[in-house]
């Protein structure tokens, strides 16, 4: 497996794309994405990650899901908000909850409205 890249080799890795369209990072907007279990303690977190659909695929696909937990939005709303601003004093301006873990609509809803709710005031 290819170890995920920071956000600074991601960013320099996309310049030479953009060199070529005779572009600038600083024209184009540039999105982190991140998988995104959130509950009252990290274990909580964790645990419904690793038990749902998603952690489970993650997991069959020979995927290192403690690396996943630990590079992506899982754990508790603050944990959230200081991976997401790290990220930001990066230069990333724009956020994408890509896959949201819950196994039903209502399972989902509650992970939305809590990042709302407790993650989103704290880092806009």
């Amino acid at each position: 497996m290819i170890p995920a890249l920071n956000t600074q080799e991601r960013k320099d890795a996309l310049r030479p794309f953009l060199e070529e369209q005779g572009r600038i990072l600083a024209e184009i907007d540039v999105i982190a994405e991140a998988q995104l279990s959130l509950a009252r303690t990290h274990d909580e977190a964790e645990k419904k990650y690793r038990e749902s659909r998603l952690g489970r695929f993650q997991e069959s696909q020979g995927r290192d899901v403690s690396a996943i937990i630990a590079t992506n939005w899982i754990g508790t709303p603050m944990e959230a908000v200081e991976k997401i601003n790290v990220v930001k004093e990066e230069g990333i301006t724009h956020f994408n909850a890509l896959h949201i873990t819950g196994d039903t609509v209502q399972e989902m809803t509650e992970q939305m409205q809590i990042f709302a709710e407790e993650v989103m005031p704290l880092v806009s």
